[in-house]
């Protein structure tokens, strides 16, 4: 069993902050720190049986206790069984001040275990906290600590996600093309927009 706990106190109502994580996979969606990472889509508005995921991680929504509590239940494994789940909850800790949870608890097979420890952890507790990151700055309007990436978790998301490429200057970019008399230096990249991601 793999059983991974991120904490974060964020000074801001819990009510607010529960709005907030009521958002999670909708459109927009201000916290799932995309285009970084693969965004949180589901076939329809956040409640029970919503199915989804992000990346190749799926899951559906298990229970639902709208501005307190998400449980987020991984798809069946091959034997059918729940292989866990992941699940984000918000408790109050006074009138202007909460907790937010996020706790994962799975079984994994041997092969899985390892790649666990050996990467997919690590990118896990990282999506966690820029999570939590971008909760925060949404709830107080500002960010007291901003979460780091480790060099293991900075490698692996060169190697596995898109990164942007050169692209011709738009005809359409109006800034660009009229703000000065005369450019010394333009460039321009592009990056695939996947659904969820800000446009």
């Amino acid at each position: 069993m793999v059983r991974d706990v991120h904490t974060r106190t964020v000074q801001a109502p819990a009510e607010a902050v529960g709005a907030l994580v009521d958002r999670l996979g909708g459109e927009p969606d201000p916290l799932f720190p995309t285009p970084v990472w693969p965004p949180m889509r589901f076939d329809r508005p956040l409640a029970v049986g919503a199915d989804g995921g992000h990346g190749t991680v799926r899951y559906h929504v298990a229970a639902h206790e709208p501005g307190r509590r998400i449980r987020f239940a991984f798809a069946p494994g091959p034997s059918g069984d729940s292989p866990g789940h992941h699940e984000v909850t918000v408790h109050p800790l006074g009138p202007d001040r909460c907790r937010v949870d996020h706790v994962l608890e799975s079984r994994l097979p041997l092969g899985r275990r390892i790649a666990w420890h050996l990467g997919i952890g690590a990118v896990h507790g990282t999506v966690v906290e820029e999570l939590f990151d971008n909760l925060e700055r949404a709830a107080t309007g500002s960010l007291r600590t901003p979460a780091r990436r480790s060099p293991r978790v900075r490698l692996l998301n060169r190697l596995l996600w898109d990164r942007p490429t050169p692209a011709a200057l738009p005809e359409g970019a109006l800034l660009a093309r009229g703000a000065f008399p005369r450019t010394d230096f333009q460039d321009a990249w592009q990056l695939p927009l996947r659904p969820g991601m800000p446009r």
